[in-house]
């Protein structure tokens, strides 16, 4: 019964552990999944003139369940407040990420197609710049967290055997 306990304490333990490491590396899927949101704009933008609701549409069609949260909120609650709708969705979680995304809003349908595609080109490129800055430092903190659970499971059931 008592080794029993010890496991179940070390699982836990590990679990916690690869729990927080998992996000670190959602924050680095989101920002890769806002980059790739904003590619399929340019590609709308680029190949037809669709209002901003079919762009949207066609994003969400070839997006994740996150993305297609993210829309829906955008549409139900409106374009005003990017943050708290990525949030609320867990589209992406990483502020700076968000910035870049609240600028590409204010471009969206108000300028020209060239315009809008430069600009959010323009947005596009520090995403990806922003993604290989954080990329080593958010799975090697992840790494870390992960074998520091396990770790500190097995010092912890050692402390109890």
């Amino acid at each position: 019964m008592k080794f029993f306990g010890i496991v179940l304490i070390f699982i836990s333990v590990s679990l916690i552990g690869f729990e927080i490491g998992n996000k670190y590396l959602s924050e680095l899927g989101g920002i890769k999944r806002a980059e790739i949101f904003l590619k399929n704009i340019i590609l709308c933008l680029e190949s037809e003139n669709l209002t901003l609701t079919e762009i949207f549409e066609n994003c969400k069609k070839s997006g994740d369940k996150k993305t297609e949260d993210f829309i829906f909120l955008l549409f139900k609650n409106g374009m005003s407040d990017i943050e708290q709708n990525a949030a609320e969705s867990g589209f992406c979680t990483n502020k700076s990420a968000l910035s870049v995304l609240q600028e590409t809003f204010f471009v969206l349908g108000k300028y020209s197609s060239e315009n809008q595609i430069r600009e959010i080109s323009f947005c596009r490129n520090r995403l990806n710049d922003l993604y290989a800055q954080n990329e080593v430092l958010l799975k090697s903190k992840s790494k870390l967290i992960r074998i520091s659970g396990i770790l500190a499971g097995a010092f912890i059931s050692i402390l109890f055997f």
